[in-house]
C-alpha cells in the first residue's frame, strides 16, 4: 500500500494507526535529510588505447590497455554500474558504494561516465569527494578480462566485463589522466 504524504490523511479508526498519524501531523515537523540522491558527476574513467602508468588492481603487476574498439563494444555494460569511494580517498572500497553509472561514450581516447552520487543517503562520503575534487581522479573494475598475450610486459585486454567504477586520488590510480567533476546546481 502506497500512502501519498502531501495529501489529507484518510479517515483512521485504528488506535495505533490515529496514534501514528497524530504524531505525523504535529506543527512544525521538519525533515532534516539533505540531497535527493541524484548530484550529477561526469569523468574519464580511462585513457584508451595508452598503457596504464601503474598496473590496475589484479593485473600481476602489469601495465595494461584497453584498445577502443574493445571498449566501443562493451560500452552498454556500464550502465547501473556501482561507483564506490574509499574513506582515505587511496584505493578501491567494493562495500562503499556511492553512487551509479548513468552512462559511458567515448571522446577521442577517453573513455567517459556520467552518473549520480547519492549525497542524500551519504552525505558525509559525497562531501569529502566534493571537498577533494581537484585531486580526484577514477579507477576501474573489471571482471572476466582476457588479455592478449600474458607474456608482454604490458597487457592489452581483448575481453572485459565492466563491474563499476572508483573515485579516488589521481596518484592511485593506474590512470592519473582521469578526472572528475560534479555538476555545480543542475540535477537530472
Amino acid at each position: 500500500m502506497a500512502f501519498n504524504y502531501m495529501t489529507a490523511a484518510p479517515v483512521v479508526t485504528a488506535p495505533i494507526a490515529q496514534a501514528l498519524l497524530s504524531q505525523w501531523q504535529r506543527p512544525g515537523r521538519t525533515f532534516q535529510a539533505k540531497g535527493a540522491n541524484d548530484l550529477r558527476f561526469q569523468g574519464v574513467l580511462v585513457k584508451l588505447n595508452t598503457p596504464s602508468t601503474r598496473p590496475p588492481q589484479g593485473a600481476r603487476g602489469r601495465q595494461t590497455v584497453i584498445p577502443a574498439a574493445l571498449a566501443r563494444q562493451t560500452l552498454h555494460q556500464l550502465r547501473n554500474r556501482p561507483v564506490n569511494v574509499a574513506n582515505d580517498l587511496a584505493d578501491h572500497e567494493k562495500q562503499q558504494t556511492v553512487g551509479t553509472l548513468t552512462g559511458a561514450w567515448i571522446e577521442g581516447d577517453n573513455l567517459m561516465v556520467e552518473g549520480e552520487l547519492w549525497d542524500k543517503n551519504y552525505p558525509d562520503l559525497v562531501a569529502m569527494i566534493q571537498r577533494n575534487i581537484g585531486q580526484l581522479g577514477m579507477s576501474y573494475e573489471l571482471g572476466d578480462a582476457e588479455v592478449e598475450d600474458e607474456g608482454q610486459p604490458v597487457w592489452t585486454l581483448r575481453g572485459l566485463r565492466w563491474q563499476g567504477c572508483s573515485i579516488l586520488k589521481r596518484a592511485a590510480a593506474a590512470y592519473p589522466d582521469t578526472k572528475i567533476s560534479i555538476a555545480a546546481a543542475a540535477r537530472w
